[in-house]
């Protein structure tokens, strides 16, 4: 990436046989440079910009003695010297209009040039700064080539100072624009206002300069003196990032967009209170609200207006300019915000001169940082975030939210699974009696490994009873009450049968309350899968009613049941079921805390109803801590 800082975009004005160039404001006649003042060529320049009108003396006063009170007789000299210049018979291209203003005739053209920018001074290091002899140029600062920006020092303190120098009148437009929306920001946000604090100027005589309180080192700078960016650490290096949106998410916030974001206006200083960051140059600034003026009470906002060339959509460094701003649209918020989503991209690959290029997404592997960075940097500005402090709040969350998407990628997951079960099990509905029977298989199933838990526990002979029990009620109850011939689908068929079996559950274990609570647990769970939550908690229910019943409600069967629609409860987000859900997750924590020993399996159900607890109310470390210990 070719960085534009060094290169000067400026545009060339031809007229008759003469040429005007904004970069050198130099004006030639014939193709000879002519030796004019200052007040002259800004005449011509404001005559150019509106070339073909007629522009009004109070408008050419004001733009060219702007805040100073002079009379017309200095526009009528600044004119003749201009005419004078020109030469015959070029000079009568400047018409008189009597009594309203000047007028600029005949063909004008510009064209926009972009050329290697010059040093503008030739300052050199121990100076003394004009009208400052107490202070001394140290070194030039940025890359522009310019050498308009320098670090002095004090001569007897060293204290450090930053001086920002014009040579011209076009220069000192800008000079004066930076510093009024320094002031304001100063103003609008006190002490701790994110740019370097304003201490003098000089709009008397050239060289024309701004003087600043030493604001730290550009992000360049930093990153080299630390051996590259590479060399500073990923959070180190996104923390910088945050700081930077939070800072232009306070100048939005005062209705002032900076226009020229990039690495060389971020500047880093350490204090006594940590790392403060801060952003330079507000030449190209714009201020879009007028409400701070009234709120300050500042009543000659004249420099502050946007002022021909200086605000269009080509103000500001090429390689940061938003798409929208480069094909000619006004820049925005949105402008802003596109450049912070490239200096966060360069700050995570760790190279200030990596573009956001085509298939870029690659060099981000962390998923989170490649959604901020598509978000910030989005081509189309409505599809872009909303606010720099949008993009502030999403990189000082990243932890978090790092954590929730692995939950929401486990959960996914799990999703993705049971859709697949679902594929499979759709495949097979035709076949009826095939679907009976792999139901009534998983019901067997699920019997036997309660056969084997109660083995386990020394109660073969009651669980004996309760499988063979199980049993029978398949094969009696379930199966025999399917009529594959009256039913539009293979599950709608089973499912009503399994519901008109569970009817028959309570009279037909009347005397076998456990079986009874084995059979509507196993069913509670089965609705419960399938997301039919109105049938999965009246059996629930029922199983909980029969372990009561059994003399069994303190069991490790019968806490997992509850456990198990504390989860269903949660998950069904019902009004009230999440109360119900805790409310069963205390209970059982209550009695871990009285000395009742729970066994392994009721406490992976029972960080599993704490996750799903957790996750419905948004506490995602909290869920994924319980999720985890479930696993």
């Amino acid at each position: 990436m070719s960085s534009s800082s060094t290169r000067r975009r400026r545009r060339v004005w031809r007229f008759s046989d003469a040429e005007f160039d904004e970069a050198s404001w130099a004006l030639r006649v014939d193709g000879q440079v002519v030796v004019l003042e200052g007040k002259p060529l800004e005449v011509l320049h404001e005559l150019l910009l509106r070339a073909g009108e007629v522009v009004t003396k109070q408008e050419l006063l004001e733009a060219v003695w702007p805040g100073v009170h002079v009379v017309e007789g200095s526009l009528a000299t600044a004119v003749s010297k201009l005419r004078k210049a020109l030469g015959e018979p070029r000079e009568a291209i400047i018409e008189t209009v009597p009594r309203i203003g000047y007028r600029l005739s005949g063909p004008v053209t510009s064209e926009r040039i972009e050329a290697p920018i010059a040093a503008r001074f030739d300052f050199r290091p121990d100076e003394a700064v004009s009208g400052r002899p107490q202070w001394r140029l140290d070194r030039p600062l940025g890359d522009t080539g310019a050498q308009d920006v320098w670090l002095a020092r004090h001569t007897k303190t060293e204290a450090q100072r930053v001086f920002k120098f014009a040579e011209a009148a076009d220069r000192l437009r800008s000079l004066k624009r930076e510093a009024a929306l320094s002031r304001l920001v100063t103003m609008g946000l006190g002490p701790e206002a994110p740019v370097p604090l304003l201490l003098e100027w000089n709009f008397e005589e050239a060289p024309y300069f701004l003087e600043y309180a030493f604001g730290g080192d550009d992000l360049t700078v930093w990153a080299n003196a630390a051996g590259g960016l590479g060399q500073i650490s990923l959070e180190q290096r996104i923390g910088v990032a945050a700081r930077a949106c939070r800072a232009v998410a306070q100048i939005h916030g005062l209705g002032i967009l900076h226009k020229d974001l990039k690495p060389e206006n971020i500047l880093l200083e350490e204090d006594a209170s940590g790392l403060r960051l801060r952003l330079a140059d507000l030449g190209s600034g714009r201020l879009l609200d007028d409400a701070l003026l009234d709120s300050l009470r500042i009543s000659d906002p004249a420099v502050l207006e946007a002022s021909p060339g200086m605000d269009d959509s080509r103000s500001g460094t090429l390689a940061y300019r938003a798409p929208e701003v480069a094909a000619g649209a006004a820049p925005t918020a949105q402008s802003d915000i596109y450049a912070l989503g490239l200096i966060l991209y360069q700050l995570v690959v760790g190279d200030f001169q990596r573009p956001l290029a085509p298939g870029w997404e690659a060099d981000i592997k962390d998923p989170v940082l490649r959604e901020d960075i598509a978000l910030a940097s989005e081509g189309v500005p409505s599809r872009r975030l909303a606010s720099a402090a949008d993009l502030a709040d999403r990189l000082e969350t990243l932890d978090e939210r790092r954590k929730a998407a692995a939950v929401a990628a486990e959960r996914a997951a799990w999703l993705e699974a049971q859709e697949a079960a679902e594929a499979r099990r759709s495949a097979r509905r035709p076949w009826i009696l095939a679907a009976v029977a792999s139901l009534a298989a998983g019901l067997v199933f699920s019997l036997a490994f309660a056969f084997y838990a109660l083995h386990q526990r020394n109660e073969a002979l009651a669980a004996q009873r309760i499988s063979e029990a199980s049993y029978r009620f398949i094969a009696e109850d379930v199966l025999a009450s399917v009529n594959p011939n009256e039913a539009a689908s293979a599950e709608e068929t089973l499912v009503e049968a399994i519901i008109r079996s569970a009817e028959t559950i309570g009279q037909r274990f009347e005397d076998d309350p456990l079986v009874a609570a084995y059979l509507y647990g196993i069913l509670g769970r089965a609705f419960d899968l399938r997301s039919d939550y109105t049938n999965a908690f009246r059996y629930y229910e029922e199983a909980q009613r029969s372990y009561v019943r059994a003399g069994a409600g303190g069991s490790a069967e019968a806490l997992n049941t509850r456990l198990q629609f504390a989860g269903a409860l949660a998950l069904s987000t019902q009004p009230g079921s999440l109360e119900r859900a805790r409310s069963i997750v205390a209970d059982v924590e209550q009695l871990s805390a009285g000395g009742q020993r729970l066994e392994p399996e009721t406490r992976v159900w029972l960080n599993s109803a704490q996750g799903m607890i957790a996750l419905v109310g948004e506490d995602v470390p909290v869920s994924r801590d319980h999720f985890q210990r479930a696993y």
